[in-house]
């Protein structure tokens, strides 16, 4: 497996362009308008927000993802297009300059949208920043990563390559994330690209899975965006047999997915506003997949531990408190707590019994950038991943000001 420079365009057939049309109306200095386009029609797939309020957005996403194939994905930052009576509307005219620009149908359009609730789309604006952009390329990635970001403090993105069937496939991803983020598919818009043949109903149940695994598991502050949206187009170029079943090929597909994708929830989670540690908590020896996603969740969920972590947290009993209330049946006596950090990694607690830390290790963990979290229930084979950050004053200002 080899990891390269995030680049949504690394895989075979794909090109994208970005502008800035300054649809926030702030005259931020950056892009805000992205396209990646598809050489060919390509298989797509897509997962939406749970939450019963929709963007406009995404119920018109919603209904080009039906299409047998699609040619390009659309983002843009700063308005949500939420809570508007014209959402629907102007999502379908974005479509239409969109495809126009590329000289396909609107229907083949699969579009985003991230930012502020509630405010209207600055459609002229939009149309401008269409006339002023320039033909999708390979070169412009990064500033098609930049595009989709709002609080954002950096691009994310990860490209990852690996012979399957004989054949180089490549997989690429790029995401936004850094408030208002518990997905449940979560504002958070993710965008793959992939070159490997496959059928679009195998890769929907591919992105289902790995998203479900990966970036549901992500929590920032418990609320689930109106608009979280996760697309991905297949050209279907990288030369290998069609998979067409769950074999050897299809679940090797869906591992290499499921890493790029655990990359991706890092980022996210790291750049939760505010944050100063990125949080992973891996539950070990459940009973079920679905008890250790449920525990997982619950502990990096807790607002009152993430709150705890901004400085130094050995009170090690709000982890047990979370886990508590997750509805999984467990008992709180067999479980083993451990910290690890850089090279180190401490046992909190254990045999119902918690372990004194020595002030060394205290005054180790007050500069820590990333904490791993891991909590053995010594019940059954099932393990999961959440991933989560510290919440500080600052996350109450990035919220008050964006």
């Amino acid at each position: 497996m080899e990891f390269l420079e995030g680049n949504i365009t690394a895989p075979i057939g794909f090109s994208s362009a970005a502008v800035n049309a300054d649809i926030s109306g702030k005259g931020k200095d950056k892009e805000d308008l992205m396209i990646i386009f598809s050489d060919i029609p390509s298989i797509s797939a897509g997962v939406f927000t749970k939450n019963i309020v929709k963007s406009g957005t995404v119920e018109y996403c919603m209904e080009n993802i039906k299409r047998d194939k699609s040619r390009a994905m659309l983002g843009l930052s700063g308005i949500a297009n939420t809570c508007v009576l014209d959402a629907y509307d102007n999502a379908k005219k974005i479509c239409e300059l969109a495809a126009d620009f590329l000289n396909i149908s609107k229907e083949e359009v699969l579009p985003a949208s991230t930012g502020r609730i509630g405010k209207r789309l600055p459609m002229e604006k939009i149309k401008s920043g269409f006339e002023k952009m320039d033909r999708p390329d390979k070169k412009s990635f990064k500033a098609a990563a930049r595009a989709i970001m709002t609080s954002d403090t950096f691009p994310k993105a990860i490209t990852i390559k690996e012979k399957i069937a004989g054949k180089d496939i490549c997989i690429s991803c790029m995401g936004k994330g850094s408030g208002m983020i518990h997905p449940n598919m979560g504002t958070t818009i993710n965008y793959a690209t992939t070159d490997i043949a496959i059928t679009k109903e195998l890769l929907q149940e591919v992105l289902a899975e790995a998203v479900d695994d990966t970036i549901n598991m992500v929590s920032i502050d418990g609320d689930t965006s109106t608009n979280d949206t996760f697309l991905i187009m297949a050209s279907g170029l990288a030369g290998n047999d069609l998979i067409n079943e769950r074999d050897e090929n299809y679940y090797k597909f869906l591992d290499l997915f499921k890493i790029a994708l655990r990359e991706i929830a890092k980022m996210l989670a790291k750049d939760g506003e505010g944050a100063t540690k990125l949080l992973i908590c891996r539950v070990n020896g459940a009973r079920s997949k679905s008890d250790a996603k449920a525990l997982a969740k619950s502990i990096i969920s807790s607002v009152r531990y993430k709150a705890a972590m901004s400085v130094v947290d050995t009170y090690f009993s709000r982890i047990l408190s979370n886990m508590g209330n997750a509805g999984v049946d467990f008992d709180y006596r067999r479980v083993k707590i451990k910290y690890g950090w850089d090279n180190h990694e401490i046992i909190m607690y254990e045999n119902g019994m918690a372990n004194d830390l020595n002030d060394q290790i205290i005054k180790d963990m007050e500069n820590i950038k990333e904490l791993n979290i891991v909590v053995d229930l010594n019940y059954g084979d099932f393990s999961a991943e959440s991933f989560g950050c510290d919440l500080t004053s600052d996350y109450v200002k990035s919220v008050t000001n964006y």
